[in-house]
């Protein structure tokens, strides 16, 4: 049976009502590191992982914090792979369900933004304030990009602070 990608998110999202949030959490994490490694492999997530992945983003705020705790780790460790985290979320934000773009859009914008991409980070905010035009984190990287502001002004504010456990709820930049 051939499902879209929509059919997919439903599907994932239903299972996921009435879960706790540490179960939700320990989900999330595996999935971001699993997508971490097909995506420095050179691979990418079959629909069903992307529908799952983005489920999980989209039924918790410390689910997105989590993923931004990914994301921040990994920018921040000796020899950070910049494109990895561009080319997960690009094919993430490209393929997801509308409804879900807001935290692969918002996550995508940083990426870009802090490698530059200030045009990609344009597409990407505005992708993510499409999905939820009250996004707190899609509306300060936008003004970041309307203010113009260079990434090299966070450093230094942003920091992973080391986790005791994988389901610390690390603060969203």
């Amino acid at each position: 049976e051939l499902r879209t990608i929509t059919d997919l998110t439903t599907a994932c999202r239903a299972q996921l009502r009435g879960w706790p949030l540490d179960d939700v959490l320990i989900q999330t994490d595996r999935a971001l590191t699993q997508a971490a490694g097909r995506y420095a492999a050179g691979g990418r997530l079959d629909d069903q992982n992307l529908a799952w992945l983005t489920a999980l983003l989209a039924a918790e705020p410390a689910a997105r914090d989590l993923a931004w705790h990914h994301l921040l780790a990994r920018a921040s460790s000796v020899n950070p792979d910049r494109q990895l985290d561009q080319s997960l979320w690009s094919d993430v934000l490209r393929r997801c369900h509308p409804e879900c773009a807001a935290t692969p859009g918002v996550l995508l914008a940083y990426a870009c933004w802090r490698c530059g991409g200030g045009i990609r980070a344009r597409a990407a905010v505005d992708r993510a304030l499409a999905a939820d035009p009250d996004d707190h984190a899609a509306l300060l990287i936008a003004e970041l990009l309307d203010r113009a502001v260079p990434p090299t002004m966070l450093d230094g504010l942003v920091r992973v602070a080391p986790a005791a456990s994988g389901l610390d709820r690390p603060a969203t930049p």
